[in-house]
């Protein structure tokens, strides 16, 4: 829990105008101090120049007021319109990065200009991007908050006890400014009472209210606000606290199977992905033929990655299952032993807000809990 921060009013600033001066204490984060002051993260960020999410015990921030603090009234949700724009291709874009500027998918570009190689682009090209209610959407997909099923989610994710965290696949690129955005987003709720897990993933096309930002993807917060507004986020939309938060990079995703020493998974049938996103921003042809394997890193993120002509339910209930599988075979005790080895291996690929003590207390209960004991939900 965090402790009660110290704030103190600027000196010479007239009663509540101008900012306040708040001392950071220890526990705090800037999302944990943002919503104190009924502000944004993305509003102190900016009025401390911060460039990272990282805070210090003793620092003074700067906590706007006024149009972006606390006596400012709560943004009213507007949906996102479905106008289209134009954009003109510069130099290095591909389809697929221009898809994920504008929130939108390389298919819906591709359907809207009449492109039928997406590879085929070139600089100058001016392309209609659709705007979001033209994006054609799956009739199996719901992108909307299904509020019958989050009303019977949110009070098993309140339960006293429960300890709950929010899971991040980042598709994030070697030398990228951006926190990048979440691929794959799971709350797991972890009962120390009964040793259970209840796994909650949420589709990331889902569309969901970001604060200080609008309607948008849910993928989008991690994006705009790092773990800090991704945690904002998932709580607004289960009513449900987040205790921790563990965010981890493909390029790390593949260092951590491999350090497993591989997972086995049943594919049950061939996946065939002609337009598999590859590290460069184009794409690439992957198939994974049915059957029981081993999966090393690199295989492993394409069976859980992959949503060429399955969708993305089938692809979140193939990340359950791999999931699953590295609980089945995690090992015992034994996996204790290679933390260390295998956090040496994820330097720079793995953030969290839990202390070394408090993954191994997690990784404890965790190796508790049997496999059997372990309930999937789909926000869908």
């Amino acid at each position: 829990a965090s402790l009660a921060g110290g704030a103190d009013r600027v000196e010479g600033a007239p009663p509540d105008t101008g900012p306040i001066v708040h001392v950071v204490r220890r526990g705090e984060t800037l999302y944990s101090i943002a919503r104190r002051y009924g502000t944004t993260v993305g509003a102190i960020m900016r009025a401390n120049n911060l460039r990272s999410y990282t805070i210090y015990v003793g620092q003074r921030l700067t906590i706007p007021v006024g149009g972006s603090g606390r006596h400012a009234a709560a943004p009213s949700p507007a949906r996102p319109t479905g106008a289209s724009s134009t954009y003109v291709v510069q130099p290095g874009d591909t389809l697929y990065s221009i898809a994920r500027r504008f929130g939108t998918t390389v298919w819906a570009i591709a359907r809207a200009n009449g492109i039928a190689n997406p590879n085929s682009i070139r600089r100058g090209q001016r392309l209609i991007i659709p705007g979001r209610s033209a994006v054609p959407t799956p009739a199996s997909e719901v992108l909307t908050p299904p509020t019958a099923k989050i009303n019977r989610i949110s009070p098993i994710l309140n339960q006293p006890g429960r300890i709950n965290v929010l899971l991040l696949g980042l598709d994030r690129r070697e030398g990228e400014a951006s926190p990048g955005r979440s691929d794959a987003i799971i709350l797991a709720s972890l009962n120390p009472q009964d040793k259970s897990a209840y796994l909650v993933s949420i589709p990331r096309d889902l569309q969901v209210y970001i604060p200080g930002h609008g309607w948008h993807r849910v993928n989008a917060a991690h994006s705009y606000g790092g773990p800090a507004l991704a945690e904002a986020t998932i709580e607004r939309l289960l009513r449900a606290p987040v205790h921790h938060c563990v965010s981890l990079t493909f390029r790390g995703f593949e260092k951590a199977i491999d350090a497993l020493g591989g997972v086995v998974i049943t594919v049950e049938r061939p996946i065939a992905d002609p337009l598999y996103p590859d590290e460069h921003g184009g794409y690439t042809s992957i198939y994974i033929p049915a059957g029981t394997q081993r999966m090393d890193g690199k295989t492993a993120l394409r069976y859980v990655r992959s949503r060429h002509g399955t969708g993305d339910f089938d692809r979140i209930r193939r990340q359950q299952k791999l999931l699953r599988a590295l609980r089945e075979q995690a090992g015992g005790w034994d996996l204790l032993l290679k933390v260390p080895s295998i956090l040496a291996a994820l330097r720079g690929e793995l953030w969290t807000d839990l202390s070394l003590g408090e993954m191994f207390s997690l990784l404890r209960l965790v190796l508790e809990i049997g496999p059997q004991n372990i309930a999937c939900e789909v926000l869908n």
